[in-house]
């Protein structure tokens, strides 16, 4: 059976995708709980769950952008090394 390939043979995927789309998750549930402890504190409902797992999605989402920022950084680190090889071996 061919595999079906999206992108072309020579284009790689950027490996910061999957953080990217677990950001968006995350964030998005993130600001959901957030309305929901703001909803539960102004009526006076118990809102220490809410508050809790809201907690928990932002500790996620900082932990994300640390990993993204890693990943950008190694990449960054990649690719001036290569330049400053290409310069070194250009006559």
């Amino acid at each position: 059976m061919k595999r079906i390939r999206v992108l072309p043979n020579n284009q790689a995927r950027d490996p910061r995708e999957g953080v990217d789309v677990m950001l968006g998750a995350v964030g998005f549930f993130g600001v959901g709980f957030f309305v929901i402890t703001v909803v539960s504190e102004i009526t006076g409902a118990d809102a220490l769950g809410w508050a809790l797992t809201l907690l928990a999605f932002v500790i996620a989402f900082a932990g994300l952008l640390v990993v993204r920022r890693r990943i950008t950084d190694r990449m960054t680190a990649t690719r001036s090394a290569e330049e400053a090889a290409g310069h070194r071996s250009s006559p």
